[in-house]
């Protein structure tokens, strides 16, 4: 210090002061001081080096205009004093009008939004636009967003979607534009929870509940979700909330609170979400919900996974009960063939309370499994199907069943005029060797064959195979019986068919059969009777002008009109000189009904 006063530099020793003051157990930071006092700048920066202060090496560098070495000095040493390095660069690129590459600095030392609001103050928004652009700093974008709100309402739109700010767009569509549909839309498509948040709220205050909740729910926020659902009394929609959010404890309280208000249904859904299977099972077979598909599958779904060793009996038959009032009867009986083995009064009961429902179908199975085929052929007879009624009979082979099949068979329309059905009634009842039935079968065959077609010939044979069978019938009193009946349809039958064929040339044998028939008990059950005679008779008097003859057989028939068109009986009437309305007096005394066919 006395050399550098003898030589007067004040300012060295100034600096040296300082330097002592600052660093006094650095003798190369006194040292560089005095040496870039006296311009040594290379034996200054030197010093500070092998001392390691790059902080005064980074101040000496920017007093040297030596920016881009100062900087990136920092970058390589001292990290710490970077950020003030590149902000005494932007205000010296401020002051010397280079804004642009200022900026750039001013951003890199974190102290570009005071500069931009110094532009913006000193009305050079454009300026400061084009700086954030090229920033493309969301935070910068929204803070120009806000800018522009009073000037550009567009504008401002651009910049917040340009830094991704939802919060900034739907606060501008809620309170500037009161527009509920695109603040929604953004809050439905924003990854942001307090976006969805702002305007679930704004929904819930407007009275929207519904959208309010399913945007709380969609954006995560279930607690708000669940207490919306419970204040407004949306059950369905806590229901699926409480699921959405896969909390046990919400699940649990929210069940609760379903129970106390008498939704046991969705109760039960939220105690099965939540992993409490048994309490869900009773309050599904408490619900009374009426058709509930989604309920349903999850019933199912519970009993799928039970084990079913420890139930009793009474859970059994309760839960396939419940199967049953869901019209799910073959979950009901998969279930009862899981749960109850060989356990055969519980498909018993089960199958009783099926028939009680109408489910006769159901019910068969159920007896089926118990090995009673007859009472499950029974209830499949109710069921009216018939392919499966006939493929159970011919599995079963027995005799009853045999004979409720062929029973069944002879219920349905027409059976008579269907040779398959005729065969398989006969079929059956020749397997069960029943054969008085087969007997009645052929004569109810005959008799309709004359009542309905007067096929006599036909009728004919139907009562051979009539009295075939019943001479295979076991009861000798019975087969005695049988054999006279008939003895005597095969006598009469014959005889009016040779009567029939010699009507054209000879009356009198037709004559002789009707007058025997009119002795005859009006009992008699003979398949062939007066009328069938008569008719023929009364035809042929009228082709050969016999017409007194005609009109006294025809009085004396039971309902003529079955058998004679009215015409004809008119013509009759006529040509003996009576009024042909007094027919009407025969029609009246015989079956209405058929007189209109009969005139037709």
């Amino acid at each position: 210090e006395r050399c550098l006063s003898n030589l007067g530099h004040t300012k060295a020793i100034k600096a040296a002061n300082e330097a002592r003051d600052s660093s006094p157990e650095q003798q190369e930071v006194i040292l560089s001081a005095i040496a870039t006092e006296l311009g040594e700048t290379d034996e200054a920066e030197q010093l500070l080096r092998e001392c390691g202060r790059y902080d005064l090496l980074s101040d000496m560098l920017q007093s040297q205009g030596r920016w881009n070495e100062a900087i990136q000095m920092a970058e390589d040493h001292d990290r710490t004093n970077i950020k003030k390095a590149h902000y005494n660069y932007a205000q010296h690129l401020e002051s010397t009008g280079d804004e642009s590459l200022a900026a750039k600095h001013y951003m890199q030392s974190d102290h570009l939004k005071p500069y931009l609001e110094g532009l913006v103050k000193n009305a050079r928004l454009p300026l400061a636009e084009d700086i954030v652009v090229k920033s493309k700093d969301p935070e910068l974008l929204s803070w120009l967003a806000q800018k522009y709100e009073n000037l550009n309402m567009d504008t401002a739109k651009e910049f917040y979607q340009m830094a991704g700010d939802d919060l900034g767009l739907v606060r501008l569509a809620l309170v500037e534009e009161n527009d509920i549909d695109t603040a929604v839309a953004i809050a439905e498509q924003s990854s942001k929870t307090e976006v969805a948040k702002q305007v679930a709220t704004h929904l819930e205050s407007a009275g929207d509940i519904r959208r309010a909740l399913f945007l709380y729910s969609g954006s995560g926020m279930y607690k708000d979700a669940i207490r919306i659902a419970k204040e407004h009394e949306m059950c369905s929609e806590l229901v699926q909330v409480a699921l959405d959010a896969n909390n046990q404890h919400q699940m649990m309280e929210c069940a609760s609170w379903l129970e106390d208000r008498g939704e046991v249904g969705k109760a039960a859904q939220l105690q099965a979400g939540g992993g409490n299977q048994s309490k869900a099972l009773e309050l599904i077979v408490r619900s009374d919900s009426g058709p509930d598909p989604e309920l349903n599958r999850l019933f199912a779904a519970i009993i799928d996974d039970l084990d079913v060793n420890g139930l009793t009996d009474s859970d059994v038959s309760t839960y396939a009960r419940r199967f049953l009032e869901s019209d799910e009867g073959d979950n009901a009986f998969a279930f009862l063939c899981k749960a109850c083995g060989d356990r055969h009064e519980v498909f018993e009961s089960f199958a009783a309370l099926c028939q009680e429902r109408g489910q006769h179908r159901l019910a068969s199975k159920c007896y089926a499994k118990t090995g009673d085929k007859l009472s499950s052929l029974k209830c499949l007879v109710r069921t009216k199907e018939t392919k499966t009624i006939i493929a159970f009979a011919k599995a079963a082979r027995m005799k009853e069943a045999y004979e409720i099949a062929a029973a069944y068979l002879q219920t349905l329309p027409s059976w008579s005029q269907n040779e398959q059905t005729i065969n398989t009634i006969v079929l059956f009842l020749s397997k069960a060797k029943s054969y008085e039935k087969l007997v009645e079968v052929y004569e109810s065959l005959a008799h309709m064959c004359i009542d309905e077609s007067e096929d006599f010939e036909k009728a004919l044979d139907l009562f051979t195979k009539g009295a075939t069978y019943a001479e295979k019938i076991e009861d000798a009193y019975r087969r005695a019986s049988m054999r006279r009946h008939f003895e005597r349809q095969l006598y009469a039958l014959t005889r009016f068919l040779r009567a029939r064929k010699s009507i054209e040339h000879d009356t009198e044998p037709m004559e002789r059969f009707c007058a025997d028939l009119a002795e005859k008990s009006s009992s008699d059950d003979n398949a062939i009777r007066l009328e069938h005679g008569a008719k023929i008779l009364a035809l042929k008097y009228i082709s050969t002008r016999r017409y007194q003859d005609a009109h006294d057989l025809i009085q004396s028939m039971v309902n003529p009109i079955k058998y004679i068109p009215r015409k004809v009986m008119e013509d009759v009437w006529v040509a003996i000189g009576k009024n042909p309305r007094d027919v009407q007096y025969l029609i009246d005394d015989g079956d209405l009904s058929t007189s209109t066919s009969s005139d037709e």
